[in-house]
């Protein structure tokens, strides 16, 4: 599997460097580090640049986004490796971040149940009930945010009326022992090993949230429309009065607005005038018609440079 030396997207000659310390994710970035020609030192190579020197810091990979920002704001160069998802929540719950994604390293595995993490909805059966229907739901608050974010675009409210709890881990046995009827928890071994709490707990999955790749983050460059997508994706997950919430929650007014605004960018193309206001209009009923079937930023991009060629 190909791997982009870190020199490609680091060229300071000295910077911090959180990694994770949580168990299996610091393995995998332990590992990782090598591949990416980072030695034990620190020590890696910058193209044409000559050496530079990594300070390596264990943190937690849920905060690793956080320890990042913190540096950036006192004027520190710093970066991260931790989980794609872990990131993802920190995003949404932040407002304007200063960090972004510098590159995504993809996680394979074939000792994993899916060949990498995968967060999933899981209950006894593995399915899901007859609708309408009411649940209590246990969820890993590491990863509420996606968590409330996938009910809110995967379930209508008037098929499922449901009731979140984030615990801080466990959440497979709240549903053995009949606390909750689901739960939202990262598969790893799953079936492919006895001793995960899947096995142990005979729970079955129903869905994939996502599944978790590693990211490489960093100071973000301005883009302006990565930032317009994370706002319109807090808003998805965490619903107020605003007109961007209202909209989300509608497919045929959503339809309506990116008719009306792409008619109106027509109109404005013609004249000659107002093409820009009129542009970022269409652009906004897009990304509100993305964000409410739960279609990630980076995909759209990657679409985007998969055209370049």
């Amino acid at each position: 599997m190909y791997r982009e030396r870190i020199g490609r997207f680091i060229a300071d000659e000295r910077a911090k460097l959180h990694v994770p310390k949580n168990g299996g994710l610091n393995d995998y970035v332990r590992h990782l580090l090598k591949e990416i020609g980072v030695g034990e030192d620190g020590g890696f190579d910058r193209p044409g640049l000559g050496k530079g020197e990594l300070e390596i810091i264990p943190t937690r990979g849920e905060d690793v986004g956080q320890r990042v920002e913190d540096c950036v704001v006192r004027g520190e160069t710093a970066y991260g490796l931790t989980g794609d998802d872990l990131f993802d929540e920190y995003r949404i719950e932040t407002q304007n971040p200063r960090v972004g994604v510098l590159n995504t390293y993809d996680w394979y595995d074939p000792s994993a149940h899916f060949n990498r993490p995968a967060l999933c909805l899981m209950n006894a059966r593995g399915k899901l009930p007859h609708f309408p229907a009411s649940v209590t739901v246990a969820v890993n608050k590491k990863y509420e945010r996606i968590s409330r974010l996938y009910f809110a675009q995967r379930f209508p409210a008037d098929e499922l009326r449901y009731k979140i709890v984030a615990y801080a881990g466990d959440t497979e046995n709240t549903v053995a022992e009949g606390t909750h009827d689901w739960c939202v928890e990262v598969v790893y071994r799953g079936e492919k090993s006895s001793e995960s709490a899947m096995s142990k707990t005979g729970l079955r999955v129903v869905d994939i949230l996502r599944f978790s790749d590693i990211s490489l983050i960093g100071r973000d460059t301005v883009n302006p429309w990565a930032e317009e997508y994370g706002r319109i994706q807090a808003v998805a997950a965490r619903p107020t009065d605003s007109r961007t919430s209202k909209l989300i929650a509608n497919d045929n007014e959503i339809s309506k607005k990116v008719g009306e605004e792409a008619a109106e960018y027509v109109r404005a193309f013609a004249l000659e005038k107002g093409i820009e206001e009129e542009f970022n209009d269409v652009i906004y009923g897009l990304m509100v018609a993305a964000a409410r079937k739960g279609v990630d930023w980076r995909d759209i991009e990657r679409d985007l440079k998969s055209r370049w060629t």
